[in-house]
């Protein structure tokens, strides 16, 4: 690595006291985002939230409804508003989504109203799903959850949980989320 010139080095000192004198003496934990906690079997929201899955597997919407009939509904904890989509009219993925807010709906509308959109988009819209799918395609974690609740499931009626956040990967769904599917379902 090449040695930096002088004026490298007093870039490098100003950033240094710019970002020293734009952060607090000392951050409370409170000040930060709320710690979420992930779904586990010790939760007894996990085994109503796989046993309404059931429920709607066996319903199978997907068989009835577009993936843009969209039902709003209301978080009775928070009053957050939702808006549920039911995914696999096309045989392929078969999954209850639950867009949050606002920005959910719209981001959505605009997935679904964009030409050159793409399936990747999605990811990118604040969501939980409630998918079916194979075993092979389940994470440890999953397999875990279901283990411990004593489930058992076949072929591809697997229910897994994720979270779809802007800029993050899918993950699972933690406890507070979960609870905004169950009153979904």
């Amino acid at each position: 690595m090449a040695a930096k010139t002088k004026a490298q080095r007093e870039n490098l000192s100003l950033f240094e006291e710019d970002r020293q004198s734009d952060l607090p003496d000392e951050i409370e934990p409170e000040e930060t985002a709320p710690k979420e906690i992930l779904l586990s079997s010790n939760d007894p929201e996990a085994r109503e939230l796989f046993d309404l899955s059931t429920q709607v597997k066996d319903l199978k919407p997907w068989r009835w409804m577009e993936e843009t009939d969209l039902i709003g509904i209301e978080n009775p904890e928070t009053g957050e508003i939702g808006f549920i989509s039911v995914m696999g009219s096309l045989g392929e993925h078969e999954a209850i989504a639950l867009y949050l807010g606002a920005e959910g709906l719209y981001d959505f509308i605009d997935l679904h109203t964009d030409e050159s959109a793409t399936a990747h988009r999605a990811l990118e819209i604040r969501h939980v799903q409630a998918a079916f799918s194979e075993r092979k395609y389940l994470e440890k974690e999953d397999r875990n959850l279901i283990k411990q609740l004593g489930l058992k499931f076949k072929g591809g009626a697997w229910p897994m949980f994720r979270s779809y956040r802007p800029g993050y990967l899918p993950w699972f769904v933690t406890l507070d989320e979960a609870r905004f599917l169950i009153h979904s379902d």
